[in-house]
């Protein structure tokens, strides 16, 4: 039981880390050169936030999901008002 339970929670932990782990970074924004910005386009520094993003991404699957296919948003980015685009200045972070 502990061998199927183990690697499930350490995929589910480490995809709710994803983003505080490598510095406002996933692997895949890192490859493509993308940042986690806030309202006012400033890189979102606070892990909380990047962490109750993807929390509620994961809480919420098939609402997420859904809002994804409506509205190009997923309900983390809505909630915590957040975009995810290339860097647009050098020395704005917070």
């Amino acid at each position: 039981m502990i061998f199927v339970l183990l690697p499930f929670i350490v995929s589910i932990t480490l995809w709710v880390y994803k983003d505080t782990i490598l510095k406002n970074r996933s692997i895949g924004k890192k490859i493509m050169g993308l940042y986690i910005y806030d309202c006012n386009h400033y890189i979102v520094q606070n892990k909380e936030i990047l962490i109750q993003r993807i929390f509620y991404e994961l809480w919420l699957f098939p609402v997420s999901c859904f809002l994804i296919l409506i509205c190009n948003q997923s309900v983390g980015v809505q909630k915590y008002k957040t975009i995810v685009g290339q860097k647009l200045f050098e020395n704005k972070s917070i």
